[in-house]
């Protein structure tokens, strides 16, 4: 990326101009006199500290000093997150660069601008949140990574951040002379007022109570009936697609009720089981819990009509009440993490080097097919090695669909109310708008972030590592970007492989370039695999000093 793009990138505060530098320092003070002062703004109750909270983001930022990237660390609490480099940004700054999302928040119309991010300042200032923990970290890079956590969690822009439920109140405590000195005779005449007095406020407050509660248990009925009718009608339309629709019954028939469980996850489970043709399958049980139908949704849209040999095959589908699932091939060498994160040494992995610069290459080509070949677009959003499944020939194979966005292809870039993906493979424009809009360039930096993982047979980050490796493709390119220096990783031999592990390297580094504009498309990835070694350039630096 040009000299001109990247103070503006390094500049990035989730989306928003810097503030100017003031002198409030980082005491939980600072961070929560921020808070809540913008909280009184608005008529929300004050936050208080807690530690435990404080302590969790103190670990996460911990984490995130090898790279200072802004990506979410899907835990228990809402989370805000701020990076700047150039100066010692303080608490204040970090927040205020959220409140300051205020002005592209409509109240009345709960909705934000177009374009625009309010998912933190709703945050900082939701009523339900009552519990803040903050930290704050000098990454290796010399910027500043600051987070915040909330709990409970927030920042829901379609709601009014004061949209609380109210406590309920107590009956009327004794008078404080109650029962004390001597006894004052009370006229007769008093004594059905006070009943009354006290009576009515009380009958109120318990209607209301019931009223309330009656209108959340309705509201949440209203909700199934909503998700299920839109499901039922997005079926409905699209009657013409591959997958057939099985009933519940006749997937407990073919996973022998449910009984061999392959993999589990945030989404549900996994189950193996057999079609009545007598094809192993892996059933994909959705939680009942998790999502509002739209991961079943993207799954079946997007790779419905999908027909590519390094795309999974869905087969078929369940949407009965709330039992929902989705039926794939079954891949019996499971998912890739299980073959590069090994404790064996590299040389004892039964994929090699010949077997893991293929699987790259094949791997390119699904992209590619997903992103031109298909009529409409389709980003992934969620590239990993545990998305990639592999066949009894290991054949890699795109998994996992439910994030996934359907564009037109002439179409460069989407809107995303909120972060997808996984922390350690996300692009960054996909939490930071100064970077660029998320696009079909977004998969080519996790497919990079992936590629340099089956390079260095580990994560990443890897906390164990020797100081200098903490961050591996850091380490990876200044080792490469030394005359003659050697790629020190272990279990690779000298000739064939070391020119493979190189290549795979440099095409790696240029997917994860900063810009989405100067990441390559993964047609353009394709041809880097299968030509020379000298056709692949040095990219530029992915990690940039920061400006002085």
């Amino acid at each position: 990326m040009g000299s001109s793009n990247l103070s503006v990138a390094m500049m990035c505060v989730t989306g928003l101009a810097l503030v100017h530098i003031s002198l409030a320092q980082n005491s939980p003070q600072d961070y929560l006199n921020a808070h809540n002062a913008a909280r009184n703004q608005v008529g929300v109750g004050p936050l208080v500290w807690d530690n435990t909270v404080a302590a969790y983001a103190q670990d996460y930022a911990k984490q995130r000093m090898g790279d200072c990237s802004l990506t979410h660390s899907n835990g228990p609490y809402g989370e805000n997150l701020f990076w700047g480099s150039g100066a010692e940004f303080t608490a204040t700054q970090a927040v205020n660069s959220w409140v300051n999302e205020k002005q592209d928040y409509d109240y009345n119309t709960n909705t934000c601008a177009a374009g625009k991010q309010c998912g933190h300042y709703t945050q900082v200032v939701w009523g339900n949140s009552t519990r803040l923990g903050c930290a704050r970290v000098k990454c290796d890079s010399g910027a500043i990574f600051i987070t915040c956590n909330y709990d409970p969690p927030g920042n829901y822009v379609g709601s009014r951040f004061s949209d609380v439920i109210p406590p309920l109140l107590s009956a009327p405590a004794p008078g404080i002379n109650e029962g004390l000195g001597p006894k004052v005779p009370r006229k007769k005449a008093h004594f059905p007022l006070v009943i009354i007095g006290v009576s009515i406020p009380g009958i109120l407050i318990f209607m209301a109570a019931v009223v309330l509660l009656f209108y959340l248990y309705r509201r949440k009925s209203n909700n199934k009936t909503t998700i299920t009718k839109d499901v039922e009608t997005f079926l409905k339309n699209n009657g013409s697609l591959g997958p057939k629709r099985y009933k519940y019954s006749e997937l407990k028939k073919m996973t022998n009720s449910f009984r061999d469980e392959v993999g589990h996850g945030g989404f549900g489970c996994v189950f193996k089981g057999r079609l009545p043709d007598g094809r192993l399958v892996a059933v994909k049980v959705l939680s009942e819990s998790k999502g509002n139908g739209q991961d079943f949704i993207n799954e079946v849209a997007s790779i419905g009509k999908t027909y590519h040999v390094n795309v999974v095959s869905l087969l078929g589908f369940c949407f009965e009440g709330s039992k929902r699932a989705l039926i794939y091939e079954y891949m019996p060498n499971g998912s890739l993490d299980r073959y590069i994160y090994g404790e064996k040494p590299r040389n004892m992995n039964p994929l090699g080097w010949d077997k893991l610069y293929k699987i790259a290459l094949e791997i390119a080509r699904g992209l590619e097919y997903l992103h031109v070949r298909c009529s409409m677009r389709i980003l992934h959003l969620d590239i990993k090695p545990h998305n990639i499944l592999l066949d009894e020939n290991f054949c890699p194979k795109i998994s996992d669909f439910g994030l996934a966005k359907l564009c037109p292809t002439k179409e460069s870039t989407i809107s995303t109310l909120t972060p997808r993906g996984t922390i350690g493979y996300t692009a960054p424009e996909v939490h930071c708008r100064n970077f660029g809009g998320v696009s079909y360039k977004s998969d080519v930096y996790s497919y990079g972030m992936m590629v340099l993982e089956m390079v260095g047979g580990r994560r990443n980050i890897d906390a164990e590592a020797q100081t200098s490796q903490l961050y591996f493709p850091q380490w990876i390119y200044k080792c490469l970007n030394q005359q003659g220096s050697d790629i020190r990783v272990e279990g690779l031999a000298k000739g064939a492989e070391e020119e493979m592990a190189r290549k795979m390297s440099l095409v790696g580094l240029w997917c994860i370039q900063m810009s989405p504009a100067d990441r390559p498309s993964m047609s353009q990835v394709v041809e880097m695999f299968q030509g020379s070694n000298e056709d692949v350039p040095m990219p530029p630096n992915p990690f940039p000093p920061p400006p002085r």
